[in-house]
């Protein structure tokens, strides 16, 4: 009976020590290999350690744990050459799919500025205008931060921007974001 109680209780421990939900904030300009370093900000950083040698300092990305409250999370990057660079919005991976939580996004700004639809406030019912989205399951929200409208991402299913940038200049990203209810 023991050594059946103990598996038993393990398992109902389990998800008290999973992690917690999390923001990630990739910046991508591997299409034109555009090296990019953050100068500044919050949440734990990483290279794009996967890809080919010559595009892992073209990637980096930055994630922070979340709570079922607002928070933002603020990050500076400098791309060393002129060009576009893309604003990829999601959760933490995690080796099990199903552990790869869900998080609210919204008032996403760069440089203190609000970028094109950044509140997903404009958008037909299902999907927000300006942005794009990988995955199948971003999904609008009326849980925002501000307004009415704000997005549901995971590690899998991300918003997604392109900014134009420029060699050399801070680019100061914002994003509001917090736990998801299941």
């Amino acid at each position: 009976m023991k050594t059946l109680m103990i598996p038993a209780l393990a398992a109902l421990t389990l998800p008290l020590f999973a992690g917690p939900a999390a923001i990630r904030g990739d910046v991508d300009a591997t299409k034109q290999l555009i090296p990019i370093k953050k100068t500044a900000g919050e949440g734990k950083l990483s290279k794009g350690h996967w890809l080919p040698a010559e595009k892992q300092n073209c990637y980096l990305y930055l994630s922070k744990p979340v709570t079922d409250e607002w928070s933002d999370f603020i990050f500076t990057v400098v791309p060393e050459k002129s060009g576009d660079i893309r604003l990829n919005i999601g959760g933490e991976w995690s080796k099990e799919p199903g552990d790869r939580e869900f998080v609210l996004i919204d008032d996403v700004t760069v440089n203190g500025e609000p970028v094109a639809n950044g509140s997903f406030e404009e958008n037909d019912g299902k999907k927000a205008k300006n942005w794009y989205f990988s995955g199948k399951s971003v999904t609008l929200s009326d849980d925002a931060k501000t307004g009415k409208a704000s997005v549901k991402v995971n590690h899998d299913n991300r918003a997604c921007l392109t900014l134009k940038a420029e060699a050399g200049k801070n680019y100061e990203i914002k994003i509001s974001a917090k736990k998801a209810e299941k």
